[in-house]
């Protein structure tokens, strides 16, 4: 609102100047052509005084100035330029020349002054008019074109000011929101702050702009964290493979392998239940129950050689050879998914074991969350489980080749 006014108070003072500028040539040009054309006047008037040398008539002539206030002076000059006859308002106050000078009129301190031939005929000269005129009318009247101009520019000043203040919502307030957002994004690096919309016109459009524009960054940036989220979830789950890989190719039974594959789940991934069960074509019996899953288990009524129904909800689907994923278990018709669902886990992933095209067992995973299992999630158990299988493969070769060399 300042600048405002310190904008409009410059512009109308310099617009102040110029105006009184101009009126004060204007008024010197306008007393310079009146002084001259009753100069004129009084000289033409004054010629039979001149000729006759009638003093009195002279003094008549000059007298008939009293009416004007700005002359304050006036002489006639004979041929040979001594003074005639001198009519003066206060003679002591406003002395004329003692002798006639050159034609012509101008400025000098304070006032006017000139000198008019006085001519009979075009080429007889009888005598010289000297006419002194004050400023003080042109003066008074630029002190007075000075007090309007101070009275207006206080008035527009003020009418600004009122302006401003009434204004000032409607054209700063947009633009002082449009700042503090700005300045929220900047300092606080919150994209998520937007401007608040604003009905005039042009700031409407520069507002929505400026929040689509926001929307459009904060988009890329989610985009960008969840990219760099899944990557991270991505380069820990290879190498939660790879350390799971590497602590079961060092195992050479079938128990500790599942024990290792449980563990790291639990601990890593992580999940509230695990356990693995073996195929043997007709019947799927649990292996291997994980160790911080044996609470759970036990409320199911899951045990290590307890059988589990291989019904169609999954787990006639898994030992067919497909991974299946159940998001949410609650309300399932079947014996498996109301086991887990009475101990608390709603969603679970069956991963099947698979050598050579047979499956010979399934790996289990659940969480108590509905939708707790991603695909990068899904993903990574068939990974582990084709590795666990491989492992597995290899361990029952070496048994068995361990027993038939025990029985050469």
């Amino acid at each position: 609102m300042s600048i405002m006014l310190l904008t409009s108070a410059a512009a109308i003072a310099l617009m102040t100047i110029g105006f009184g500028s101009y009126e004060y040539i204007a008024a010197r040009n306008r007393l310079m052509e009146n002084v001259s054309t009753l100069a004129q006047i009084i000289a033409a008037n004054s010629t039979a005084a001149l000729a006759f040398r009638d003093e009195r008539g002279a003094y008549d002539v000059l007298a008939s100035l009293r009416s004007e206030p700005s002359i304050t002076a006036d002489v006639l000059y004979d041929q040979d330029g001594t003074i005639f006859v001198r009519y003066s308002a206060d003679e002591t106050k406003h002395r004329a020349p003692a002798r006639a000078g050159p034609d012509g009129f101008a400025f000098a301190s304070g006032y006017l002054e000139g000198f008019e031939p006085v001519r009979e005929l075009e080429n007889q000269r009888l005598g010289t008019l000297y006419l002194r005129a004050d400023l003080g009318v042109v003066y008074q009247r630029f002190w007075l074109y000075g007090l309007i101009a101070a009275f207006v520019m206080s008035a527009s000043l003020l009418l600004a000011y009122f302006l401003s203040r009434v204004l000032q919502d409607r054209i700063s307030g947009p633009i002082h929101a449009l700042a503090n957002t700005a300045r929220a994004v900047s300092e606080r690096g919150d994209i998520s702050v937007r401007a608040p919309p604003s009905e005039e016109g042009e700031f409407a459009v520069l507002t929505t702009a400026f929040n689509q524009m926001l929307s459009r960054i904060d988009a890329q940036n989610s985009a960008l964290k969840e990219n760099e989220q899944r990557l991270h979830a991505q380069l820990a789950r290879l190498d939660l493979l790879q350390r799971t890989t590497r602590a079961i190719g060092d195992r050479l039974d079938l128990q500790s392998i599942f024990q290792v594959i449980l563990r790291s789940l639990e601990d890593n991934l992580p999940i509230d239940f695990g356990c693995v069960c073996l195929f043997d074509g007709s019947t799927l019996t649990v292996e291997t129950i994980g160790a911080k899953s044996v609470p759970l288990a036990k409320t199911m009524g899951i045990e290590p050689k307890s059988e589990l129904p291989i019904d169609q909800n999954g787990l006639s689907r898994c030992v067919g050879g497909v991974l299946v994923h159940e998001p949410d278990v609650r309300g399932s018709d079947f014996a498996f998914p109301q086991r887990l669902a009475a101990a608390g886990l709603r969603s679970f992933v069956a991963a099947p074991l698979i050598v050579e095209s047979k499956v010979f067992g399934v790996l289990i995973a659940a969480r108590t969350g509905a939708n707790a299992f991603s695909s990068p999630d899904c993903e990574f158990l068939r990974q582990l489980s084709e590795h666990a299988a491989l492992a597995s493969h290899q361990t029952q070769l070496y048994t068995a080749l361990q027993e038939a060399y025990d029985n050469l």
